[in-house]
């Protein structure tokens, strides 16, 4: 499945308004849908960017350059983890018991909206144990 422009699209049609936006461009070599691919953007976001090859060409359709493309169904919902008080964050020694109630929409397409680089750090820390104590909030995702 595919999301451009606030519709959603099988990979056949998207591809057919691609060579469509590709041909309307004045290209001396028309487009087919089998012309089209399309691959990740950098920006670590899930889109990606048609590309039409032609001849061993490639060039890049800027029209859809930030395409939603959700690979084998794999989908993901995002939310802040809100604390007492309404401020968000995660406090130690608290349990978080979230109900959702719903899901709305698709989600954002994969699992990895960053790719994180690894980078070693040290953390001194005074350690006192106390009681657990369970925030409960109940959210719709979308």
């Amino acid at each position: 499945m595919y999301k451009w422009s606030g519709a959603y699209y099988t990979e056949d049609r998207i591809k057919e308004k691609v060579a469509q936006q590709y041909n309307a461009d004045d290209h001396p070599i028309q487009a087919t849908k089998d012309n089209v691919s399309f691959e990740p953007n950098k920006k670590g976001d899930n889109t990606h960017r048609a590309i039409v090859t032609i001849n061993d060409v490639e060039t890049a359709v800027p029209q859809f350059s930030e395409v939603q493309h959700w690979v084998d169904g794999v989908t993901s919902y995002y939310m802040n983890i809100e604390h007492l008080g309404g401020l968000t964050g995660v406090v130690r020694n608290h349990i978080y018991d979230y109900v959702i109630d719903g899901i709305v929409g698709l989600g954002t397409p994969g699992n990895e909206t960053e790719n994180p680089k690894v980078i070693e750090s040290y953390l001194a820390a005074h350690v006192r144990i106390l009681n657990w104590r369970t925030v409960s909030n109940t959210v719709t995702l979308e």
